[in-house]
Formats: C-alpha cells, sequence, structure tokens
C-alpha cells in the first residue's frame, strides 16, 4: 500500500508541477510587474500567516491521529476547523494594522480591503488544508485524495487561471478562484469521510472549541513553533527585504519563493507519507534508522532530479529569457538556486519527524530558535542588500546540522549523513552556475546523469525492501 501511495503521489506530484509551472508562467506574463509584485506579497502573507492559522492542529494530527479510532478523529477535525474559523478576523485586523503603518503604500492597491478580506480569507482555507492534508495522511488514504487533489487544485486551476488572466482579469479573481477550488476540496474530503451531511452539520454545531481543545500543548506547542520558523522564514525575510528594494526585484524574488513554497512540499513527500509509520514506531518503541536512512538518501535522489531539471531549465534560457524583460538579469540564475534549496528539507525530515516523536522537540526548538533569529537579525541589519535565496539555503543547512546532530546523539546504528553522490555533485553544480565559476553547462548535465542513473540503480534493490508495506 505505502509502495502505491507513494507511486501515485509522485506521479501527481511531477504533473501537479509541470501545471504549476505552467500557471507561474502564465501569470508572469499576463501581469505587470508591478501586479506581479503584489501577487508575491500577497501569496508570502497567506503562506507565512497561515503557518499560524493552523493553531497547533497539524502537528497535534500527525502524531497523535495514526493512533486514534475513526469515530475519534473525524470528531476532532470538525472542532479544529470550527476553532480556526473563528480566528478569521484576526487576520483581517493585522492586514488593516500593516496597511496604518504604510507597508503597502508603495504598491498604490485599489480596494485594498477587498485584498485583505480575500487574503484572510485565503489563510483560513489554507490553515484547514494543511490540518485536512495531515487528517489524510492519518486515514492513510493519500492515494484517492492525491488524485482529486491533482484534479482540482493542479489542473482545473491552470485552466480557471489562464481564462481569467487571458480575459484581463485582476490578482483578486486569481485569488479567489483559488479560494472555491480550495474550498472544494476540503468540501469533499469532509462529505466523504463523515456519515451524513446532517450528522457532519450536526457534529460542527456542537463541538465545543473552549472544551479540551488544545490537548498535548507542551508537544503542540513546540512543535508548531518550529513549524512556524522552518516553514516562514524565507517569506519574512522576503517581506522584510521588500521595503528597500525596487518593483523588478520584488518580482524576481517572488517568483523564486513560488518556486520554493510549491517545490518543497514535493521534495519531502515520501516523508509525509512516512508520518504516520514513524508515529507507530515511536509508540512502539521501534528503531527505524535503516528505514530513515533509505528514505533520505531516495530523497537526495529525487531533490537531485529536481536540479537537473533546473540544469535543463537553465540551458534553454534563450527560449524564455524574452518573457522576463522587466525581471533582473540573473533570474535564472536564481531560479536553478531556489530549485536546489527546495530540496534540502527533504534530506533531515524523516529524522526530524523521528526526533520530535521521540519528546526531544524543545531541543530542536531551542536550537531552530537561535538559528531563525541569527539569520533575520543579520538580513535587517544589511538592509535588503543580501540575496535572500542564499540566506535561506544557510537556514536550511543549519537546520540539517540540528536535526543530524541530535539523531546522532541517540548513538543509533547505521546514522549516515548522507549516502547520496549524485545530491554531492548537484549542490556543486548549483554554486558553480550561481556564481558563473564553470558554465560549461552541458557536461555538467552529462555527469548529474550519469551519477543520477548510477544512483537510481544502486537504490531501486533497497527499494522493495523498505517500502513495499501494507
Amino acid at each position: 500500500m505505502l509502495r502505491k501511495a507513494i507511486y501515485t503521489r509522485y506521479a501527481v506530484s511531477f504533473l501537479g508541477i509541470l501545471f504549476t509551472v505552467s500557471s507561474i508562467f502564465f501569470v508572469t506574463f499576463y501581469l505587470d510587474v508591478y501586479e506581479f509584485a503584489v501577487w508575491g506579497i500577497a501569496n508570502s502573507l497567506i503562506y507565512f500567516l497561515t503557518q499560524i492559522g493552523q493553531l497547533t492542529y497539524v502537528q497535534y494530527v500527525e502524531k497523535y491521529f495514526p493512533n486514534l479510532e475513526h469515530s475519534e478523529m473525524f470528531s476532532k477535525l470538525i472542532k479544529f476547523i470550527k476553532t480556526v474559523i473563528l480566528f478569521l478576523p484576526i487576520w483581517f485586523l493585522i492586514l488593516i494594522f500593516l496597511d496604518n503603518l504604510n507597508y503597502f503604500e508603495k504598491y498604490k492597491i485599489e480596494n485594498i480591503e477587498i485584498l485583505f478580506l480575500l487574503i484572510s480569507l485565503s489563510i483560513f482555507i489554507e490553515s484547514t488544508n494543511e490540518i485536512i492534508s495531515k487528517y489524510v495522511l492519518s486515514i492513510e488514504k493519500t492515494i484517492k485524495y492525491d488524485q482529486i487533489d491533482f484534479i482540482l487544485n493542479k489542473f482545473l486551476k491552470l485552466i480557471f487561471f489562464l481564462i481569467l488572466l487571458i480575459n484581463h482579469y485582476s490578482i483578486y479573481h486569481l485569488l479567489f478562484t483559488n479560494l472555491i477550488i480550495k474550498f472544494f476540496y476540503i468540501s469533499i474530503v469532509i462529505v466523504q469521510n463523515g456519515q451524513s451531511l446532517s450528522s457532519i452539520i450536526s457534529e460542527f454545531i456542537k463541538a465545543k472549541v473552549f472544551k479540551d481543545n488544545f490537548l498535548s500543548l507542551s508537544y503542540s506547542s513546540a512543535a508548531f513553533l518550529i513549524k512556524t520558523l522552518h516553514v516562514s522564514f524565507l517569506n519574512i525575510v522576503f517581506l522584510m527585504f521588500t521595503p528597500f528594494v525596487s518593483s523588478s526585484e520584488i518580482a524576481t524574488f517572488s517568483l523564486c519563493i513560488f518556486i520554493i513554497n510549491n517545490l518543497r512540499p514535493v521534495s519531502s513527500s515520501i516523508s509525509a507519507l512516512l508520518i504516520p509509520k514513524i508515529s507507530r514506531n515511536i509508540q512502539l518503541k521501534n528503531k527505524d534508522t535503516k528505514l530513515l536512512n533509505f528514505t533520505t538518501n531516495l530523497s537526495a535522489l529525487i531533490g537531485s532530479g529536481f536540479v537537473l531539471a533546473s540544469m535543463v531549465l537553465f540551458l534553454l534560457r534563450d527560449f524564455y529569457v524574452l518573457y522576463f524583460d522587466d525581471y533582473l538579469d540573473n533570474f535564472y540564475y536564481l531560479i536553478v538556486l531556489s530549485i536546489f534549496a527546495s530540496t534540502i528539507n527533504s534530506l533531515y525530515a524523516p529524522k526530524f519527524f523521528h526526533i520530535k516523536f521521540s519528546n526531544e522537540e524543545g531541543k530542536i526548538l531551542i536550537f531552530t530558535l537561535i538559528n531563525y533569529f541569527s539569520l533575520v537579525a543579520l538580513n535587517t541589519f544589511f538592509e535588503g542588500s543580501l540575496n535572500i535565496i542564499l540566506i535561506y539555503i544557510i537556514f536550511e543547512l543549519i537546520n540539517f546540522l540540528i536535526v543530524q546532530s541530535l539523531y546522532y546523539l541517540r548513538k543509533y546504528e547505521g546514522n549516515k549523513i548522507i549516502n547520496s553522490p549524485a545530491y554531492i555533485f548537484a549542490a556543486v553544480a548549483t554554486s558553480l552556475i550561481y556564481f558563473e565559476i564553470y558554465l560549461n553547462i552541458q557536461i555538467l548535465i552529462l555527469i548529474l546523469l550519469s551519477i543520477l542513473l548510477k544512483g537510481i540503480v544502486s537504490i531501486s534493490k533497497e527499494y522493495k525492501k523498505y517500502l513495499d508495506i501494507n
């Protein structure tokens, strides 16, 4: 079952990437650089505040739901969603507060209150969607809902976006369309896993948000803060970066961040699918070091494939560079860097979940806080003059070292850092391309391809052993 789930997730993920890339291209093509800058700001605010809007529920679901009965899971799910709804006005007030600080003044946004309303609703929808995605993992129905997610959130979204953009509709209509599609997906999951529509409504009405709501708060709050710090870092440094730079720079880095935010979950897909198994292994006191090492190296190979694809895009840059006249001259170098940056999380995600579920989330939190605020302070000191993608890579590499060190201290056998020559070469090649040290891109592609193919042959021998699990 797990192997089929992995096949399905990666199949729809890779197809989804193609549709997402197409969406990015059409949005950048049809919106001018100023509109795209606003689009980037809006999406970064949504992405950042969504992490807070989840209210520790994502962390509770991923750790505890795999060990609960379905009826109890569903009852808690409805209560969580009801609570998230109650926080909706807070996001609107935060945006009003930022507007009073003149944060949005340089963008000359018309009908800004409508934009704030759409952003606030999007935060609620995206928060709920995150909780729903962990619930789907817990009930182990990812195959079915990955397919539905692809049809709605990738395929139909691209079609609707293209129609709107061709007919010169604004980003307000794009945000509203995304809202409706996500809401429809959430409704499908809830209705199909509830007993009936009337019972769901009844469950929603009687759910008491102030009774036994924030359970296991010591774990959930720590895990919540860690997740918020991890996911929000890039968007925070970007939002701090925007007051000091031009619209073309904002638009360029908006594109980079959009790439990272969309690719990062894909590169970590296997780790996400293993969350229920890791949780149960911790409950049963089973050591799963070999599985975690295998998963890390498989993720590294997949990440190497992403980097290879980015190098091909770089090689073909003459075919699309004319469509990005208003963006920075080095934007295609930044795309290679961004795609690489999106893969680092997958290297430490398996062991990260293991440590977190082993009641050592406090240690991760302390080190992550130091990492986070040190780099935010550095970015603040230089007032937008640093490359925020490079800062993000440093942040993720330090997170990798934190997790690896904490896992090493547990003294498990076979604790390998990373056993993937393909990924190591991919990292080196990315650096060479970005800094223009060596630009024989064809040779780099051929070398990486050969190493990658060898790695695939090697790891395929162990694939069934670890992932053919019912």
